[in-house]
């Protein structure tokens, strides 16, 4: 009976072992199929560029209006009425504190190829500045 016993356990263990990497195997698959929401608003360009396509190492310029902080490592800028998140890279947070929502920016942005994705680019900001007001 012990010898059925020991037979039994390692037929369930193994059992369950090939169910858990059938269904992590799923799931993987499933994440990488669709790509994350966010990223979709990512792929448009900022108006503020001139080139199409142009070097991810190139800086390019821009202006618009601060929107606000989205998490620790990104900001939300409106260009041309446009919403794009940037990377804050460069920028430090007391920059950061000297800004107020809908404040006049002026920046200065990379492009950086996402791996993997053919489309999407990653916008890491290397100058952020208040606009000189017109006063």
């Amino acid at each position: 009976m012990n010898k059925r016993s020991n037979c039994m356990l390692w037929t369930l263990s193994l059992l369950l072992i090939l169910t858990l990497t059938a269904c992590s195997k799923e799931t993987n698959s499933a994440k990488g199929s669709e790509p994350p929401a966010s990223s979709a608003q990512n792929a448009s360009k900022p108006p503020a560029s001139s080139a199409q396509d142009q070097d991810t190492s190139e800086v390019q310029k821009g202006s618009g209006q601060y929107v606000g902080q989205a998490d620790t490592t990104s900001i939300e800028i409106t260009v041309n009425g446009e919403p794009f998140v940037f990377q804050l890279g460069d920028v430090t947070q007391e920059t950061l504190d000297t800004l107020e929502p809908e404040d006049a920016v002026n920046f200065e942005y990379v492009e950086k190829k996402i791996d993997g994705e053919d489309t999407l680019k990653q916008r890491v900001l290397t100058k952020l500045e208040k606009a000189a007001s017109a006063d």
